[in-house]
């Protein structure tokens, strides 16, 4: 997922980080901690990210609360599971982070779905391209979608 996001790319969201394996690879192409938020509603989970990640902005909160963020928004890496979420929690994340993200930016999607992405990225962005991974067990699909 890492791989896909433009090179330009300059702060950095990542929504549902779980233990960290996008943080790290993120950290590991040698990215600045200093421009990496990331939004964990877990707070067992927060803190393990915090010990793992001492110089990454991690903040136990939804991914909603992306609004409150000062800074603009280069690109969003997502490893939630939109289709598990109501509806209406999709539609408030998605909402947010199409408000908080530059004109351009872009969204990586991580998903179980080999099928269709969720519906809700059919408003405000464009979707860019698919990649299946097929070695992931099970196999998942990668979705980059783009602000409009």
């Amino acid at each position: 997922m890492v791989g896909l996001l433009p090179l330009e790319t300059e702060v950095v969201v990542e929504f549902g980080a779980g233990t960290g394996p996008m943080t790290k690879a993120l950290l590991d192409t040698g990215f600045s901690p200093d421009n990496l938020y990331v939004f964990e509603l877990s707070e067992q989970l927060c803190l393990h990210l915090k010990n793992r990640f001492p110089a990454v902005h991690v903040i136990n909160a939804s991914a909603a609360d992306i609004m409150d963020l000062d800074r603009k928004v280069c690109a969003i890496i997502s490893s939630l599971p939109l289709k598990s979420i109501p509806d209406a929690t999709v539609s408030e994340i998605l909402a947010a982070a199409q408000k908080k993200l530059r004109p351009g930016g872009y969204f990586v999607q991580f998903t179980y779905d080999l099928i269709r992405y969720h519906e809700v990225f059919d408003v405000g962005f464009r979707h860019v391209s698919k990649h299946v991974v097929w070695a992931n067990l099970p196999p998942a699909r990668i979705d980059i979608f783009q602000k409009i």
